[in-house]
């Protein structure tokens, strides 16, 4: 059953659903300890700057941080999903932010269960907002309807792409290539007109650190991830709070060629040391 505690009543004039004027954030909780927290929280309240909604009068990290250490004892789920929120809130005309009615609320849900099986993705051409560095409420409203268009085609999810841009990342993940340079194992993901995850960040970190899997981990520009990108490729994978890491079986391009990916070598040692890292991790913050 899903909670939640809401800084305020999110009612029919709330811009959050009119205009899609809100920005949120999607945690993983073990018990009452939170998945990188802090770079989740911070990310919140940066892209309530860059949105130019206000932080509510009755929000804060450590406000925020008791509520749900409190909301988490209470649900008593192993492992659970952290929805959290913040919209311009209230308006007369739906038009215009009303000073001071900026909102915040949280919903905890059972952390899902991932298919084994790996995904079949599909290269759309599409925008997915002009500021994709903002996780905000409304740019996902053109991702539901493509990921559901690509399911209906047989895929797990889509690619966002441009010619100009080039491959960026699925409808809620980011997209990373195991290649090849001078018999080298590298790891490569773009870093320019995606949401930059939490996830993403803490791969990038253990894969540049464990040279056992990778010669080297680095960021390109998008424009780079081109269609022979995906004929190079040995393996792909994506990252996310609920998928963690997951392989990537085929990628269908715009052009409807298919490319596949049949190594995962790399990709499981890396899950390896990514679910190590977050046993760790939930270990040495976990309340006593």
């Amino acid at each position: 059953m899903a909670s939640g505690f809401f800084g305020g009543q999110l009612d029919a004039d709330d811009l959050g659903l009119w205009r899609g004027w809100g920005v949120f954030e999607a945690m993983m909780a073990r018990g009452n300890s939170i998945f990188h927290f802090k770079e989740h929280c911070d990310r919140l309240i940066s892209s309530c700057e860059r949105s130019y909604i206000s932080i509510p009068k009755n929000f804060s990290s450590e406000v925020l941080r008791l509520q749900l250490s409190t909301s988490l004892g209470v649900q008593k789920l192993d492992e659970s999903i952290v929805k959290l929120m913040i919209t311009q809130g209230g308006s007369a005309n739906h038009k215009t932010p009303e000073n001071g009615k900026s909102n915040w609320f949280y919903r905890i849900l059972p952390f899902p269960v991932s298919n084994q099986e790996p995904l079949k993705l599909v290269v759309k051409k599409a925008v997915k907002s002009n500021f994709p560095e903002i996780k905000s409420t409304g740019s996902y409203h053109d991702a539901m309807v493509l990921k559901a268009q690509a399911q209906k085609e047989g895929f797990d999810d889509f690619l966002y792409f441009t010619s100009e841009t080039g491959i960026k990342e699925t409808s809620m993940a980011n997209i990373f290539f195991v290649v090849r340079s001078h018999g080298q194992r590298v790891l490569i993901t773009p870093e320019d007109n995606i949401l930059h995850g939490i996830t993403r960040s803490v791969v990038l970190s253990l894969a540049k650190d464990d040279t056992d899997i990778f010669h080297c981990a680095l960021t390109l520009p998008s424009s780079l991830f081109l269609e022979n990108l995906l004929f190079e490729a040995e393996e792909c994978f994506l990252t996310s709070t609920t998928l963690g890491i997951k392989e990537v079986e085929r990628i269908q391009h715009a052009n409807g060629k298919i490319y596949y990916f049949k190594k995962t070598e790399a990709t499981n040692k890396l899950k390896e040391r990514f679910l190590q890292y977050r046993e760790e991790y939930f270990q040495k913050n976990t309340p006593t």
